[in-house]
């Protein structure tokens, strides 16, 4: 029986600064992010909204609230601001780079690396955390060393992710590497899948 392998890492943990993006296209969010807001803006209005992704180490509700290494960042963040936060979770990380750039928050706080193609869609505050890029395997699975042993594996990783980038070059120096994509707001669900040999 062929094991599916799952690529993951721990994402780079940094925060998108997105101050001064474009102007918001609903009610709801209008005057959010538009070229003429700064910190002091947002001081005035007394909220800074946080675009996030929902996983174990981000943000998770709990009855106390809001949680996640993400989470105690940002409220440090607010409190030295003197503003309150408000949590808006998208389903996964394409959702997320998109609300960012269409202004429907201040910042993002999402665990996510900060890769060439993401930095040209937007503005990245301070890595604050670096990570390596690990390939997960089922125990009783294929277990390659080397990059050479990739091709005709099936990997499967996070939609959207700094992954696909990871092999999209790889792909181009070694063929045969092919991989699905899973959208989701973590490599919880896929790490899990490992675990459970599926």
């Amino acid at each position: 029986m062929h094991k599916t392998l799952r690529f993951t890492r721990a994402a780079s943990l940094a925060l998108i600064a997105c101050l001064g993006l474009a102007q918001c296209n609903t009610p709801q969010d209008a005057a959010l992010v538009t070229g003429a807001t700064t910190v002091d803006s947002v001081r005035e209005r007394g909220e800074l909204v946080v675009l996030t992704l929902k996983g174990p180490t981000t943000y998770r509700k709990s009855a106390e609230g809001p949680v996640g290494y993400e989470v105690d960042m940002v409220e440090a963040f607010a409190e030295q601001m003197g503003v309150t936060t408000r949590y808006v979770a998208y389903p996964d990380i394409d959702a997320l780079i998109q609300a960012i750039e269409d202004g429907r928050g201040h910042i993002a706080a999402a665990g996510l690396t900060m890769t060439e193609a993401r930095g040209e869609r937007v503005e990245f505050g301070p890595a604050y955390r670096n990570v390596v890029e690990s390939l997960v395997c089922h125990k009783d699975g294929p277990a390659p060393t080397t990059l050479d042993e990739l091709p005709g594996i099936d990997l499967v990783v996070l939609g959207g992710s700094s992954y696909t980038e990871t092999l999209e070059g790889l792909k181009a120096e070694r063929a045969g590497i092919e991989w699905t994509e899973r959208n989701a707001g973590s490599e919880m669900p896929m790490l899990i899948a490992v675990a459970e040999g599926r």
